[in-house]
C-alpha cells in the first residue's frame, strides 16, 4: 500500500473547507438557536400562516439534549452523504431525493417510537392508542435533529459548490 502524498494545494484545500464547514455549522446552529429563542413572537406571527404554522415555533432548548441533538445531526448528515457517494459510486447523496429519503426516514423512525411508547402506556392505562403524531415532533429534540440534517445537507451541498 503506498500512502498518496497530498500536494500543497490540496492540504490548504482541506483548511479552507473545514473553516467552511464550521461557519456553517455556527450560522446554522445559531439559526435554529435564534428560532427557539423568538417562539413567542414567531407563534404570534405564523400561526395564521396555513404552511409555515406546521413547522413553526421550534422547542425551547430547555435540556442539554436540546444543544447536543443540533450538532449530531449536522455533522452525521455532512458525512454520511461523503460515505453514501463513495459507497455506491455516484454523486446521488446531494441530490434532493437523498435529503428527502433523510428526512421520510427520520420521520418514520420518530413515529415507530412514538407509536410503542404510546402503545405501551395506553396498554397500562387499559385505554386505546392516542397520540398526537405532529405536536410531539415539534416539541421534541429529535425535531432539532431533523432540522440540522436538513442543514448539515445544505452545508454539504454550499460546500460542494465552492
Amino acid at each position: 500500500m503506498e500512502e498518496e502524498k497530498k500536494q500543497p494545494g490540496e492540504a490548504r484545500t482541506e483548511i479552507n473547507k473545514s473553516v467552511a464547514l464550521l461557519f456553517l455549522f455556527i450560522i446554522s446552529f445559531a439559526v435554529l438557536f435564534a428560532l427557539s429563542l423568538g417562539r413567542n413572537a414567531i407563534a404570534g406571527m405564523v400561526g395564521t400562516i396555513p404552511f409555515l404554522n406546521l413547522f413553526l415555533p421550534l422547542p425551547a432548548f430547555d435540556s442539554p439534549m436540546y444543544y447536543l441533538l443540533p450538532i449530531a445531526g449536522f455533522f452525521f448528515t455532512y458525512y454520511i452523504i461523503d460515505w453514501a457517494n463513495k459507497y455506491f459510486e455516484t454523486m446521488l447523496a446531494l441530490s434532493p431525493l437523498f435529503l428527502l429519503l433523510i428526512v421520510i426516514l427520520s420521520l418514520l423512525a420518530f413515529y415507530i417510537a412514538l407509536f410503542w411508547l404510546a402503545a405501551e402506556t395506553s396498554r397500562f392505562a387499559g385505554r386505546p392508542v392516542e397520540f398526537d403524531f405532529w405536536g410531539e415532533l415539534r416539541q421534541s429534540a429529535f425535531y432539532l435533529f431533523m432540522l440540522s440534517c436538513v442543514l448539515g445537507w445544505v452545508s454539504r451541498k454550499i460546500i460542494e459548490k465552492i
